[in-house]
């Protein structure tokens, strides 16, 4: 029993230090790796919360601009009319052929149609 024979818990002996060591690269190994699962665990759930959120975002989109679309749509349908009664309004009368107002059937296209037919 000299002082130098005594053992501590925290020292080891060479041929313990093999087996501790490659068994506790072991354990680092398994606790790393179930660190790596918990961090996979929370990225997968904070993609579902984001992936929630923004689905909640387009239907709020979908939501707002829905009313603009229709009445886009709306406007669209008006400039269409407008169009056309611009287009109208910006040709020229046919002038008046002369002669009396019981005659003017002669120049139409349904006589001139008929004329040509017979």
């Amino acid at each position: 029993g000299s002082p130098r024979d005594i053992q501590l818990p925290f020292e080891e002996s060479a041929s313990s230090t093999e087996d501790t060591s490659s068994s506790c690269s072991e354990q680092q190994r398994c606790e790393r790796i179930k660190e790596l699962q918990e961090r996979l665990a929370e990225v997968d759930k904070h993609t579902k919360e984001v992936r929630g959120l923004l689905s909640q975002l387009e239907e709020l989109k979908d939501c707002r601009t829905q009313p603009i679309r229709k009445r886009l749509l709306e406007l669209q349908k008006q400039r269409q009319v407008v169009e056309v009664q611009h287009q109208i309004a910006s040709t020229p009368p046919k002038p008046q052929p002369p002669g009396p107002d019981v005659l003017k059937w002669v120049d139409s296209t349904w006589f001139i149609t008929i004329c040509n037919v017979v």
